[in-house]
């Protein structure tokens, strides 16, 4: 008889390897991989990849063969493994779709989710995970289609926003085009810590990694790094902390993020980019988010697309 889980709310989104590892803690997750490639571990009575996104009401389902070896392995109590299942539950809401079309995607990126693995295999949740199962034909896009399939810019792991992604490898050429010559426009919301100086200014000061930290060094011009151009507006200024509309011509790992914070002003929520000088707002997130992409598609048609603040920075507006 075969042995099946159908999921509730509190495993939505999580990955179809990572809930059997759950159920089966003295497995590996090498070997649970290759049961569910081979068919063995199936959802809704379908074939699926390790990395399928498991959604509400979604119907589990192990077949004998692979059921009395899983078993045969497997000697934690049953509520040991009852635990290991909810430690490991800790799904990243979905992306949203905005646009689709064959050429390209277009999403709303929730925070807390990563873009793509640094090396594989990856014991993290990624974006890169849901394309393939969104559109496995992603798989074959890109100049790294290993680790960045469709993938043509990034946005960091905490910050949530419009990205747009290629489907195409004619569109990828293209997109990848307009973004290095600074022909896509990219905007964000930003709150960041004290009184601005200026209601507009624009912050193009060298960005590279920081020696001995895992984040970026801004320079001065007269030292070395990568060019990065960043432009501010004042939305609201209150007393603690201002609201910000900002653009950005360069993409840099960190850009605004670390531009904001050598300018003397970081961003609220960011545990990475501190200074001691502010008394901190509490707020469940990095209050950055990527609120427009502009870009024209290879008929010379402008296509915007826009998202509404998060509920980060409703009580700022």
């Amino acid at each position: 008889m075969n042995f099946e889980h159908s999921i509730d709310a509190s495993h939505v989104n999580s990955r179809l390897d990572r809930f059997v590892c759950g159920l089966y803690p003295a497995q590996s997750r090498a070997s649970i991989q290759k049961y569910i490639k081979q068919g063995a571990v199936q959802v809704n009575d379908k074939k699926v990849t390790p990395h399928h996104f498991l959604k509400l009401n979604d119907m589990v389902t192990v077949n004998d063969s692979v059921l009395s070896v899983l078993v045969k392995h497997t000697s934690a109590p049953a509520d040991s493994a009852k635990k290991n299942t909810i430690a490991r539950a800790a799904p990243v809401q979905e992306p949203k779709v905005i646009e689709e079309t064959s050429e390209y995607l277009v999403i709303n990126k929730p925070a807390g989710l990563l873009v793509h693995p640094v090396d594989l295999p990856s014991e993290e949740n990624t974006l890169v995970d849901w394309l393939t199962s969104h559109d496995p034909e992603i798989k074959k896009i890109g100049d790294d289609a290993r680790l960045r399939p469709g993938i043509v810019h990034r946005l960091d792991k905490e910050v949530s926003g419009v990205m747009i992604i290629a489907k195409t490898s004619r569109f990828f050429d293209y997109i990848k085009n307009q973004f290095q010559n600074h022909r896509v426009k990219k905007t964000y919301l930003a709150l960041v810590y004290g009184k601005m100086p200026r209601e507009q200014g624009v912050i193009d000061l060298p960005i590279e990694r920081h020696a001995t930290e895992p984040r970026m060094a801004v320079r001065s011009k007269r030292q070395e790094g990568k060019y990065a151009y960043t432009e501010y507006l004042v939305l609201k200024q209150h007393p603690t902390c201002a609201l910000l509309k900002v653009n950005i011509a360069t993409g840099r790992t960190h850009q605004i993020r670390a531009h904001l914070h050598a300018f003397g002003h970081p961003i609220v929520g960011d545990p990475l980019y501190t200074n001691k000088n502010f008394k901190p707002i509490k707020t469940p997130g990095v209050c950055l988010q990527a609120t427009e992409l502009v870009f024209t598609d290879a008929e010379g048609n402008t296509h915007s697309f826009s998202l509404p603040p998060s509920s980060l920075f409703k009580s700022y507006l």
